[in-house]
């Protein structure tokens, strides 16, 4: 083979990089066609589960318009061992239409959950900004609120 094919096959067997995730989780997928195994991965900018065989992609949400929440399911198969705690991601599959649930389960639930909370608060942006003010009593003057920051622990 000459340089020149050699470079053509080159530049056609582009090497596909993973996307950076900020946490993968084995977890167990609940749907009308049985219970699955699954890998969640959680990044900044979506969520994707992955076939743990294969590692293909069988789903993906982007965070900032599919995503709505996450919530844990309280009740039976809470203390088994196998199992692991359930819970449900809202996500969207079109893009436009309702949010639908997606039930998992998983024993690092918590870990799971705390982390698409986070994900879930970083989105949330102030509508809108006022000043706000308060009344000094002494001369009947309005003057700017002073907010301190919160620190969280």
């Amino acid at each position: 083979m000459d340089s020149v094919s050699r470079a053509t096959v080159a530049s056609t067997t582009a090497v596909v990089e993973e996307p950076e995730y900020l946490a993968r989780y084995l977890v167990v997928k609940h749907s009308w066609r049985g219970r699955y195994k699954r890998i969640l991965c959680i990044s900044g900018g979506g969520i994707v589960t992955l076939d743990p065989n294969t590692l293909a992609v069988t789903n993906s949400y982007d965070t900032g318009s599919n995503f709505d929440g996450a919530s844990p399911l309280i009740g039976r198969d809470e203390n088994t061992e196998s199992v692991g705690g359930e819970f449900t991601i809202n996500v969207r599959t079109d893009g436009k239409g309702k949010f639908k649930a997606m039930k998992f389960s998983s024993r690092c639930r918590a870990s799971i959950l705390t982390e698409l909370y986070r994900l879930r608060w970083h989105q949330i942006r102030p509508v809108a900004e006022f000043q706000v003010l308060h009344l000094r009593r002494r001369n009947a003057e309005w003057v700017p609120y002073i907010d301190l920051p919160i620190v969280w622990y």
